[in-house]
């Protein structure tokens, strides 16, 4: 049972033991019962131990709680406080702390804020924060973001708790908790200085907007950085500041928009002259953003382009700075042309076919050595040389080998081009792609992924010209022949276990636990590789014996055994070379103690396996 003991111990007759029973937890009480087994009773008696020295239980000393409600505003003291960010400011209150007894104390912050907290000896300086720094803790509360501060206070000296936030410029209402030994003195101070903290001022941001739309006649380019047969349409912007400072230009469209940035002019014909910087995805999903220093009165270009080629739609950029900014539409100049690449029209020709038993059969490339594979051997010849696809349509899981001339079922690597297992855009189907001379012959092998395998298939066959495809039957180098199979005879014994059965140790188990089982004589006409496996409602374990079954001693003789090796859940599986007229025994029990219910035995392999229940 759960948060239950069990010992196991060997007793001496007329011998006194000690039982002690107590609990996990401390100070815990409720009642209990002790079961003790073994070969004979045991008498339990409780009795009062003597000690050789007295136990007292330590005294506890009292807790005190006191508390503290503030908040922090826009209008509290500002520092850069410990491990923030250089650049940014802190809101802080500081809490001065004195008690009247020594001893430890905690104080924890309740907020809606992500808060710190800082523990400083003596007192505080917001221009120095880490003079005097005690302790500081960010996280450590039992309330989520929240901050947890122990430390052992001396009576009627002076401490100071900053209570600050994880992020900067944060406000809202926080309350301190302080527990310990006595109550707790908080009182808010404003600390002195020694150098003045100065907010630092932030420039006036202006937004502008520039909305558009690629289309389909839309200004083309190579872009950097893209797919050298694609091309891109663009739009160039031209930008213009009155005033220097940093600014930022971000993109917003259903397009996956990529922005380049360039100085002075942009040319598409070379699209990395005058590039400053450039960005795919950096702002929101998608989308470009790109931050940049601008010199007023100077000309800058923004390129809008899209991530994959010959994408058209509408988009917006907002460009966010010191001052408005000027964007406008301009068609550049190009030092060279630029011209959209031909696409070649594309043909598709297809062939339908099925795999039968009738099917002529090989060995493969990569196949099992022990499986045949039916197979269909098809020519194919082109008028018009180029790039061309084969893809397979079926329910089988097809396979496709692509040779040079001629194709020997008997010799499969001879003039192997290329091969396709799972390649095509169809689940279990095969896709190749080769270069094909026109008027050269090549041959295409269509097969299965498993030996023996039957069923209808079509293939397809696109590239810039219509494709001849013709089934031949290829003549063979040497003979093929399919492996033999041995025939596979099974038998079967169902039996039970009852309440009734036999009992024994199992093997893997020790002496304290018994299993009913039943033994049952295995004995076959033919030598060869036998299995054993078991059908039942109960979790069955096999153990399989050469010869004879000894139950007081099970680890006689034991050849294999097994769990849950079969195809049935926590059933077993066993399998054993058995020779012809010798004697075996199976010993059918379960993987739980004292199981019983019925189950059947089936037993597969080259001959029928004589199967009789026998009593060892």
């Amino acid at each position: 049972m759960s948060f239950q003991f069990q010992i196991e111990a060997f007793l001496k007759a007329g011998h006194p033991y000690i039982l002690v029973v107590t609990t996990h937890g401390n100070a815990d009480t409720g009642s209990f019962l002790i079961s003790a087994t073994g070969p004979a009773s045991v008498d339990l008696m409780s009795i009062t131990p003597t000690t050789s020295q007295p136990m007292i239980i330590p005294s506890i000393v009292p807790t005190t709680s006191s508390s503290y409600s503030s908040s922090l505003s826009s209008s509290s003291g500002v520092f850069q406080r410990v491990s923030g960010d250089p650049e940014y400011y802190y809101y802080y209150q500081a809490i001065q702390v004195t008690v009247s007894t020594s001893g430890t104390y905690t104080f924890t912050t309740d907020s809606d804020l992500d808060t710190m907290g800082f523990f400083y000896d003596t007192s505080f300086d917001p221009s120095i924060p880490t003079e005097n720094l005690v302790t500081d803790d960010d996280d450590g509360g039992d309330i989520h973001s929240q901050f947890l501060i122990e430390a052992f206070l001396e009576a009627g000296h002076t401490y100071i708790l900053v209570v600050t936030t994880h992020g900067d410029s944060q406000t809202g209402n926080f309350v301190v908790s302080a527990s310990g030994p006595d109550s707790v003195n908080l009182v808010s101070i404003t600390p002195t200085t020694s150098q003045p903290i100065t907010m630092p001022t932030t420039e006036p941001s202006h937004l502008s907007s520039y909305s558009s739309e690629l289309t389909s006649n839309s200004a083309i380019f190579y872009r950097v950085d893209g797919d050298s047969e694609s091309t891109y349409h663009y739009q160039a912007i031209q930008v213009t500041v009155s005033k220097s400072g940093t600014y930022t230009f971000a993109s917003d469209s259903d397009l996956d928009t990529v922005g380049y940035f360039y100085d002075t002019s942009f040319d598409p014909s070379v699209p990395t002259e005058n590039l400053v910087t450039n960005d795919d995805d950096g702002d929101m999903r998608l989308q470009f953003r790109i931050e940049a220093f601008l010199e007023a009165g100077h000309t800058y270009i923004l390129v809008v382009t899209t991530h994959t080629g010959s994408e058209t739609g509408s988009f917006s950029v907002e460009a966010n700075g010191p001052d408005s900014v000027n964007l406008v539409s301009i068609t550049p100049t190009t030092s060279q042309p630029i011209t959209m690449p031909t696409t070649e029209p594309s043909h598709l020709s297809s062939y339908s076919s099925e795999l039968t038993s009738n099917s002529a059969i090989f060995y493969r490339v990569d196949g099992d050595s022990e499986s045949t594979y039916h197979y269909q051997a098809i020519q194919v010849t082109v008028s018009i040389s180029g790039t061309y696809t084969f893809a397979s349509d079926s329910d089988l899981d097809t396979m496709g080998y692509f040779y040079d001339t001629s194709f020997d079922p008997s010799v499969p690597t001879e003039n192997l081009v290329t091969d396709n297992d799972d390649g095509g855009d169809m689940r279990y189907q095969f896709r190749i792609e080769a270069f094909l001379e026109a008027g050269h012959t090549y041959i295409l092998v269509v097969t299965t992924h498993t030996g023996s395998e039957t069923g209808s298939f079509s293939v397809e066959a696109n590239g810039p010209d219509s494709v001849n495809l013709v089934s031949i039957t290829p003549s063979t180098s040497r003979p093929i022949t399919a492996v033999p199979t041995e025939p596979f005879v099974s038998s079967s014994l169902p039996s039970e276990l009852s309440s009734n059965s036999l009992t024994f140790h199992r093997p893997d188990r020790d002496a304290e636990h018994n299993y009913y089982y039943q033994a049952i004589e295995v004995i076959v006409a033919t030598s060869g590789a036998y299995t054993f496996t078991s059908d039942s409602e109960i979790d069955t374990m096999g153990f399989f014996y050469d010869t004879a079954f000894d139950p007081s001693n099970p680890t006689a003789n034991l050849i294999t055994e097994n769990d849950d090796g079969g195809d049935i859940s926590l059933q077993f599986h066993i399998e054993a070379f058995l020779q012809a007229e010798h004697k075996y025994i199976l010993v059918v029990t379960t993987h739980g103690e004292s199981e019983i219910g019925s189950f059947s035995i089936l037993a597969g392999g080259p001959a029928s396996v004589g199967l009789r229940s026998s009593t060892p």
